[in-house]
């Protein structure tokens, strides 16, 4: 049986919209998917509602910002069934699991592999702080990390540090209860490469 990627726990909210937006628009048109349930309807409901509640926190009230979250949330439970549903009527399929997956705008879960993703965060030691992890390079390589306040933006990120390993203790300036966002780049000699797609944390959570 073939799995759906989402991976919606390591995306973020921008990255979220786009996606609910481009699972719709190839659903619709999509003869394999005659009945999705939720319904297209609902997705579509359910993104332009994120949409909305993250452009209003963008420099908003704190209420604001808990209203951005639970349309996240929403948004999440929503896009998950989705996927199970595509899961489940491309694995009606003999031959064409992958293809249909793909059709519906969505990634195919590669089996026997694990996902682990480039940067990942952990609690730290401390009330205040955490761990992140980079995915290890082969060679002499170095580590770019950067942090953002939540909600994150293409330009909202920031320097973090510069290391040589993978493991990065974070303590300085971060609030307790907060969610901020990292990414990490690799560094081979004089060349940074691109960042990868963010990941979010709440701090001492």
């Amino acid at each position: 049986m073939k799995k759906v990627k989402l991976n919606l726990s390591r995306i973020s909210i921008p990255q979220k919209v786009t996606l609910g937006n481009g699972v719709k628009s190839k659903m619709t048109t999509n003869s394999n998917f005659a009945t999705p349930s939720p319904t297209l309807t609902e997705l579509g409901t359910a993104t332009g509602d994120l949409k909305t509640a993250s452009d209003n926190a963008v420099k908003g009230t704190q209420e604001q910002t808990e209203i951005m979250y639970a349309k996240e949330h929403s948004f999440d439970i929503i896009m998950t069934g989705i996927g199970s549903y595509v899961e489940r009527i491309a694995n009606l399929s003999t031959d064409n699991t992958s293809a249909i997956i793909l059709s519906a705008g969505l990634e195919e879960k590669k089996k026997g592999t694990i996902d682990l993703p480039p940067i990942r965060a952990k609690k730290g030691p401390f009330p205040i702080s955490c761990y992140l992890y980079a995915k290890g390079q082969k060679g002499k390589v170095g580590y770019k990390f950067q942090i953002s306040e939540d909600p994150a933006t293409e330009n909202s990120f920031t320097d973090l540090a510069t290391t040589t390993v993978v493991k990065l203790l974070v303590t300085d300036g971060l609030v307790f209860g907060k969610k901020y966002w990292f990414r990490v780049a690799i560094i081979k000699g004089s060349v940074t490469g691109a960042y990868s797609d963010p990941i979010s944390f709440l701090i001492g959570m």
